[in-house]
């Protein structure tokens, strides 16, 4: 599976973020890839905002993970400084056993095979930077 999405400013990421919530419906992990400043946390944010969790939504950039309040919940993580070899030393991993949503910025080749080896629905999302300033969101199963 790969569907695409041309993303030209922020408030165009409801689509993906829909269509992400509509193919996980169950809840599940999105692996979220790119460059810094290519609209990771945009993504969470407007992800959460169809669950109406529209406060503050950042990236966990220090504490590595947020729960944000919603139903289901919504966990976002930021493996940038810790590393992602965190998830696995903090025991993060455990919080997948509460269901829910789980958006990872920056895990690794691990993380994935991780999730994959424990049939855990997963979704990678790369998202480009495109000349034009827009974004390419491509998503793909893991």
């Amino acid at each position: 599976m790969k569907k695409v999405f041309e993303v030209k400013n922020e408030s165009e990421l409801a689509a993906p973020a829909e269509y992400v919530k509509e193919y996980l419906q169950n809840g599940g992990v999105v692996l979220l890839k790119g460059d810094l400043g290519y609209g990771k946390t945009a993504f969470v944010r407007s992800f959460c905002s169809l669950f109406g969790c529209d406060g503050d939504v950042s990236s966990p950039t220090y504490t590595i993970m947020n729960e944000y309040k919603s139903e289901p919940k919504i966990f976002h993580y930021d493996f940038y400084n810790a590393g992602a070899d965190s998830f696995f030393s903090k025991l993060m991993f455990e919080y997948l056993e509460e269901g829910g949503y789980h958006l990872m910025e920056w895990a690794d080749e691990k993380i994935e095979r991780f999730l994959v080896k424990n049939a855990i629905d997963t979704l990678r999302i790369d998202i480009t930077k495109n000349p034009d300033e827009s974004r390419t969101y491509e998503i793909y199963d893991a």
